[in-house]
């Protein structure tokens, strides 16, 4: 048993030897030419706000991407303005008024075409 673990570490030894090292790339590793790496410790569902729903797609989108018009403040169930800087509600609560910070630019889809900028 001592000669088969002596053996091993002999290859080990051999084997760790040969490895070349390689020098620290120039440009950092998140950066490359097709985009952007993101780690996290799972992978996204979807990247669509409105699906995002599980916990690292929701982490990503909702955190990382895009933003919200509103966060909410842990402990205290306070609203902190995002893309919205403020709201008003209609006297029969129907109807949320959204004032939306000035200089946002919103994507343009097929379903959705901003006529101003913000």
């Amino acid at each position: 048993m001592l000669r088969l673990n002596l053996r091993f570490l002999s290859f080990l030894l051999c084997i760790s030897q040969s490895v070349e090292l390689q020098a620290a790339p120039s440009v950092p590793t998140f950066l490359t030419e097709n985009g952007l790496t993101y780690c996290t410790h799972a992978s996204g569902f979807s990247f669509n706000p409105q699906t995002a729903d599980a916990g690292t797609s929701m982490n990503v989108v909702t955190e990382q991407i895009y933003n919200k018009l509103f966060d909410i403040k842990n402990h205290s169930a306070t609203l902190t303005p995002m893309l919205a800087q403020s709201y008003s509600i209609s006297a029969d609560g129907k109807e949320i008024l959204l004032n939306l910070r000035h200089g946002v630019k919103f994507h343009q889809t097929p379903w959705f075409t901003p006529t101003r900028d913000f």
